[in-house]
């Protein structure tokens, strides 16, 4: 089996939309048929850090935020 390593870069490109974003959103899609996904074990600390950071540079809203993140968790 095939295990894909996404770091926290990769979980941004999924919610905030970058270049390459495209790509993890087939990534995402396409993982069952690839293998499985990984990601660190403080992603999820460092994912609420980098939208912390968008929310107070307001390019992100908080409900924004908020559905990122449950949609992360």
């Amino acid at each position: 089996m095939t295990i894909v390593y996404t770091e926290t870069s990769i979980l941004i490109k999924k919610y905030i939309q970058k270049i390459g974003s495209d790509i993890i959103d087939e990534l995402f899609e396409q993982h069952s048929k690839i293998g499985s996904l990984s990601i660190s074990v403080i992603a999820a600390l460092e994912l609420k850090s980098a939208l912390t950071r968008l929310l107070r540079g307001r390019r992100i809203s908080e409900s924004e935020m908020r559905v990122m993140l449950t949609e992360f968790g």
